[in-house]
């Protein structure tokens, strides 16, 4: 009887393992060894010709690598590449690529332009560490650390070249020997580019991630996952302490804050180390049902943890431990026979964990890859029936091929466009700004844009890849004179155009 038992178990056991295995299939295509070790992983975009380029930062340069080799690269950086963008703001100057690096002595941001990036301007940053003496004594700050850079697209293009930075600030004050106050925190600036200073900034904390995410194709907000740490000392306990806590934030382009949740804070003992709240990742997905939502990792003094809430109002659905810290997620969107999705997390090593999306619970885990990866982008590069995973290790750019794309009939449209068209733009006329509603009929490269009754272009409101879809786009009429323009839509070889009017 007792080996029945155990029989009916282990069939139970093995039963229950193959329905949530999800192994990740990660086939290495290709790999480039880099020079000094990579920092960042930057966007990545597609010429006319369907070409992928990766942005890459390292110690000491930016990279560009396409299809096996490394295709451009700046010169010599001072400082180390800690956040990149690549952006059209098409003002005349093409696509521009901006960097921040930061060393222990001084930041700088890069601008790289024209045809081949071989243009480029560099400022300091604003920050600069204050006065600070061997003895801890005056005060100190450091805002020159920027950890992302984000442009918000309802606001391209914009002569202003206006981009919105998340930083990394530490505060100290007191003496040695008496009370002192150590704070670190940080906040995101609007910033401008072409004027070198910030128009707007609120303070938020130490921003570790940020992602620009357009809600329900209708509004675009900035999700930033922030961390803030302070301690205060004297000659003796108890008056030791200290306090930290990790928080997700949505905020507006006017930088004011639609939502807000701690995801964990603590007032504790100076040393109480283990008790300190950190913050790592965050990922996003526009549900198949219309729900939005966002997914976190963070540390509190029971462990590291995942966590899944809504957006915009950040409540929490459910929380879940995990091994190790989760440096890096993301949407893995191959649907198995129960038609699952996955979120990925890369962790520290090289282990990953494999969350099932709708359960929210970890379906997997081990060392899939031979060795760490630093960061990823997960899509479909190259236009083929496969997906294809992107990632930076230490020393390395890496290709990895994740087999064929499935479909998922949840996901599909209800109603598929068969021609290329601009649908609408409301209001027309308009005064400051209208909404453009378009038609992609088949995947592939597109550009939107706006032409005067000369056919000069004024203003490029889009071009990149997209799929088969209605899509919106927000036109700012700020700075443009009264009259008529025509709103060009290109896409495989296809022209449409509509006429629209703006009144002052």
């Amino acid at each position: 009887m007792y080996r029945v038992i155990v029989f009916i178990v282990c069939v139970f056991i093995l039963v229950f393992a193959s329905i949530v295995h999800a192994d990740f299939p990660a086939e290495e295509t290709w790999r480039i060894e880099l020079d000094t070790a990579a920092t960042v992983l930057g966007p990545y975009w597609q010429d006319e010709d369907g070409q992928t380029f990766f942005l890459v930062g390292t110690r000491s340069q930016v990279l560009i690598i396409s299809e096996e080799e490394i295709v451009w690269e700046s010169p010599e950086l001072s400082g180390y590449v800690s956040a990149l963008n690549h952006v059209d703001f098409g003002v005349g100057d093409g696509q521009e690529i901006i960097a921040a690096t930061v060393d222990a002595d001084s930041g700088r941001i890069y601008i790289f332009s024209g045809d081949d990036y071989d243009e480029h301007i560099e400022y300091a940053m604003f920050g600069e560490w204050g006065n600070i003496d061997p003895t801890w004594g005056g005060e100190m700050a450091n805002d020159k650390y920027i950890r992302t850079i984000k442009v918000f697209e309802t606001m391209l293009p914009d002569s202003n070249k206006v981009v919105f930075t998340g930083n990394r600030g530490i505060y100290a004050d007191g003496g040695y020997g008496g009370d002192r106050n150590y704070y670190e925190s940080g906040r995101i600036d609007k910033y401008s580019l072409r004027n070198s200073h910030s128009l707007d900034s609120i303070t938020i904390g130490t921003v570790i991630d940020s992602k620009i995410f357009n809600l329900n194709n209708d509004e675009e907000i900035l999700i930033a996952g922030t961390q803030q740490f302070g301690e205060s000392w004297a000659d003796r306990p108890p008056s030791r302490s200290s306090f930290s806590r990790c928080s997700i934030s949505l905020l507006n382009n006017d930088l004011d804050v639609i939502a807000s949740t701690n995801l964990a804070g603590y007032r504790h003992d100076l040393w109480e180390a283990d008790n300190l709240a950190r913050y790592y990742s965050l990922q996003t997905l526009n549900h198949e049902d219309g729900e939005s939502l966002l997914f976190a990792s963070y540390r509190d003094s029971t462990g590291f943890h995942l966590a899944k809430l809504t957006i915009p109002e950040l409540e929490i659905i459910k929380c879940i431990p995990i091994e190790r810290i989760a440096y890096n997620l993301q949407i893995f969107d191959l649907q198995d026979d129960n038609g699952c999705q996955y979120l990925i997390c890369f962790c520290t090593g090289n282990w990953i964990g494999i969350v099932d999306i709708e359960e929210f619970v970890i379906v997997d885990g081990g060392n899939f890859l031979d060795e760490p990866v630093i960061r990823t982008h997960i899509s479909n590069f190259d236009n083929d029936r496969d997906l294809e995973m992107a990632a930076i290790t230490r020393n390395e750019f890496i290709m990895f091929d994740l087999g064929e794309l499935p479909v998922n009939p949840s996901s599909q449209l209800p109603w598929k466009p068969e021609q290329y068209a601009i649908t609408a733009a409301y209001p027309n006329p308009f005064n400051n700004s209208t909404r453009i509603e378009y038609q992609v009929a088949q995947p592939g490269q597109i550009s939107l844009s706006l032409f005067d009754l000369t056919g000069k272009e004024v203003t490029r409101l889009f071009k990149g890849w997209k799929q088969a879809g209605v899509y919106n786009q927000m036109l700012n009429g700020v700075g443009l004179p009264s009259g008529n323009y025509v709103l060009t839509l290109n896409a495989n070889n296809m022209k449409v155009t509509k006429s629209i009017q703006l009144l002052k």
